[in-house]
C-alpha cells in the first residue's frame, strides 16, 4: 500500500533548537509519490503523547496535496522517542489507517542533541 520514508535536519542541533522533519509517501508497488494524503506525525516518549501535528491546526489530520509532509519539533531532553506518520486517506478518500513507527534515539553531547532514527 503506502510507503513511509522520514528523513531529518540537522543530525545534531543545539538545545531548545527545532528538529526539522520530511514524510515523504509513496506507493509500495509502484514507487510513485502519492498525492492527496491526509496524514498526521504523532511524537511520543514513555508512552506519553508529547506532539502531534493536527493539533496545531484543529483539525484530525493533516493534508499534503505532493505526498510531502514537512514538521517541525523540539525535543526536551534525551532518550528514547517514538514518532509515528499516519495515513488517513488518499486522494480525497478515507483509506484503512495505516501507521509507520520509527524508534527515535536522542542524545546529548556538549551544547548539542544527536538523533538517530530507525525503525
Amino acid at each position: 500500500m503506502i510507503n513511509v520514508k522520514l528523513e531529518y535536519a540537522p543530525q545534531a542541533f543545539k538545545i531548545g533548537i527545532p528538529e526539522f522533519f520530511k514524510a515523504t509517501l509513496s506507493y509500495k508497488d509502484t514507487k510513485e509519490i502519492a498525492l492527496h494524503a491526509d496524514t498526521d506525525i504523532l511524537i511520543s516518549k514513555d508512552g506519553k503523547e508529547l506532539f502531534k501535528e493536527s493539533s496545531g491546526y484543529s483539525k484530525p489530520h493533516v493534508h499534503t496535496p505532493n505526498g510531502i509532509v514537512l514538521s517541525s519539533y523540539k525535543f526536551p531532553d534525551s532518550g528514547q522517542y517514538g514518532i509515528s506518520v499516519k495515513v488517513l486517506g488518499l486522494n480525497f478518500m478515507p483509506v484503512n489507517p495505516k501507521q509507520e513507527n520509527f524508534a527515535t534515539n536522542v542524545t546529548h553531547s556538549n551544547d548539542k542533541y544527536l538523533i538517530q532514527i530507525g525503525k
